[in-house]
Parts: structure tokens; sequence; C-alpha cells
């Protein structure tokens, strides 16, 4: 069995976990906190557009309909 200093010397020590990645007030990791914001933005713009285009394509049909004497 191995004992625990070996383990720690394939691992690397304890200390450099830290250090992997990018520090967690880097630039790389503020701008993808924003991601997550930024999809329910844009799928909320498309509900809100596919709304206004329904509406709007009731709309249509319904000024047709009266002028067609149907309304």
């Amino acid at each position: 069995m191995a004992n625990l200093s070996d383990v720690e010397t394939s691992l690397g020590s304890p200390r450099s976990y830290g250090d992997v990645g990018p520090h967690p007030a880097s630039p790389e990791l503020r701008s993808q906190g924003n991601r997550p914001a930024l999809g329910l933005a844009l799928a909320t713009i498309r509900v809100i557009d596919y709304l206004v285009n329904k509406i709007g394509f009731l709309s249509i049909r319904y000024r047709l309909a009266v002028a067609a004497g149907n309304g």
C-alpha cells in the first residue's frame, strides 16, 4: 500500500489544487457569468416576437374578414 507522501507526490501538493484555472475575479469568469442571463433574455425576446407576430397575423385575418363582410 502506498504511503501518503507517495500519493501526494503523484497528485501534486494540496496547495497546487487552487492554482488550477483562472482566478475567480478574472475577466474570463466574469464574462461567462452573463451567459445564462443572455440566454434568458434571448428566449424572452423570441417569445415576445412570436406573440407579436401571432397577434399581428390574427389582426390581419380579422381585417380581411371584416373587409370581406364576414367579421
